[in-house]
């Protein structure tokens, strides 16, 4: 499960100041700390969701002793998020173009025949010519 760590402290008029660490500058306070996170709960699913939404950079998670968990469908949408902002490295996109290749039905037809008694199966990308 993800979840973000959150710090809290009590100040000397009894609010709870919780804060998220992972979010720099994102705080609540409350009358407790039950209180306080919930509604730090609903900030950072509602923060996550809109920070992705405007194709903005959402931090990671780090971990600690007290952490709000993140809902799974959220969690799902961060992972995917993450891995479009993930650069990719340099020729590799390239490289597995120049591997892929496109071949007629006959040419497949050719390579999957059994030559000299042996059944020899390759994995081949077919074009028919048509659409689909």
């Amino acid at each position: 499960m993800l979840s973000y760590a959150y710090e809290t402290c009590v100040h000397a008029d009894g609010t709870v100041e919780l804060s998220l660490p992972d979010l720099d500058g994102v705080c609540v306070l409350s009358y407790s700390e039950e209180a306080a996170v919930g509604h730090a709960r609903h900030l950072l699913h509602s923060l996550l969701h809109k920070w992705m939404v405007a194709g903005l950079p959402v931090p990671k998670p780090s971990r600690g002793p007290k952490t709000i968990d993140v809902p799974f469908d959220l969690a799902l949408r961060l992972a995917l998020h993450w891995h479009a902002e993930t650069p990719v490295a340099s020729g590799a996109e390239d490289a597995a173009d120049e591997l892929a290749r496109v071949i007629s039905f006959a040419e497949a037809r050719r390579r999957l025949r059994p030559a000299a008694g042996l059944v020899a199966r390759q994995a081949v990308v077919l074009n028919d010519g048509g659409a689909r």
